[in-house]
């Protein structure tokens, strides 16, 4: 395993450029998660880091996962909104999937999760609380009827309450 701190600067540096026509204006916050994210970007990606362009490529892998991050509102020009669990609206919703008293789940797992359920629903989960899109927005993005964001979205959040092994009592 190569040692990805050495690309703490590209990741500075990246992160205080323009994404596509955007110049992003973080949090000190929000450059933690997406300077984190770009770390796990490259360890996925070791492969693409070898060689003499090495640093080429680290640079297109943490682009590439920073825009898969920001909002698709922000590729077109009209400013940024990260989802995160840190944000209180994001960590509520993250709350309804699981027990509370099944201790708390890492962003990592709630992904890796979402990663198994059918790819019909997994759509659905990621545009609605992943990325943070309303429900209209999902329907636009995904040419589905409002009926059919919903009917997914119910059946992905029951099969991630089975995954989690949490217990409906309502």
């Amino acid at each position: 395993m190569d040692d990805i701190t050495k690309y703490d600067s590209l990741i500075k540096r990246t992160l205080g450029s323009k994404i596509g026509p955007v110049k992003l204006k973080l949090t000190r916050d929000q450059k933690k998660d997406l300077t984190q994210d770009c770390y796990l970007a490259l360890l996925e990606n070791q492969d693409r880091l070898e060689g003499p362009d090495h640093e080429e490529q680290a640079e297109k892998i943490c682009r590439s996962r920073i825009v898969e991050i920001i909002q698709p509102r922000a590729r077109e020009g009209k400013g940024i909104r990260l989802v995160s669990a840190d944000d209180p609206a994001v960590a509520k919703q993250v709350r309804d999937l699981v027990a509370p008293d099944d201790g708390q789940i890492s962003e990592s797992e709630l992904h890796a999760a979402i990663e198994t359920l059918d790819p019909e629903d997994r759509e659905v989960i990621q545009q609605r609380f992943v990325w943070g899109l309303t429900q209209k927005q999902t329907c636009g993005k995904l040419n589905l009827t409002v009926e059919a964001v919903k009917w997914r979205q119910k059946r992905g959040i029951e099969m991630l309450k089975k995954y989690f092994e949490v217990n409906d009592e309502s």
